[in-house]
C-alpha cells in the first residue's frame, strides 16, 4: 500500500490534491489505518485512472463544426 505522497506521484499530482480529493470525496478510495494513518491501494489508484479515461467522438465534419460561419462584413468607408 502506499501513502498519500506516493499514491500522489503515482497519479501525477501534488499529495496535498489528494487529501483535498480524499476530503472532498472525489478522489480515489483509501484505506484508514488510524485517525492520521491513510493508505492508498495500488489497485484502486488504477481503476481510478481507468474511470477518468475519457475517448473524444470523431467528427465527421471540420475542426470548427461548432462555430457558425459569418459572412465578412464588406469595409466602410469614410470618405
Amino acid at each position: 500500500m502506499l501513502d498519500t505522497e506516493q499514491a500522489g506521484a503515482y497519479l501525477g499530482v501534488a499529495g496535498a490534491t489528494l487529501r483535498d480529493w480524499k476530503c472532498q470525496r472525489i478522489g480515489p478510495p483509501f484505506v484508514q489505518l488510524s485517525a492520521r494513518v491513510v493508505r492508498y491501494r495500488r489497485s484502486d489508484l488504477e481503476q481510478f485512472i481507468a474511470s477518468r479515461r475519457v475517448v473524444p467522438k470523431v467528427r465527421s465534419i471540420g475542426r470548427f463544426a461548432h462555430a457558425p460561419v459569418h459572412a465578412a462584413k464588406k469595409p466602410v468607408s469614410l470618405l
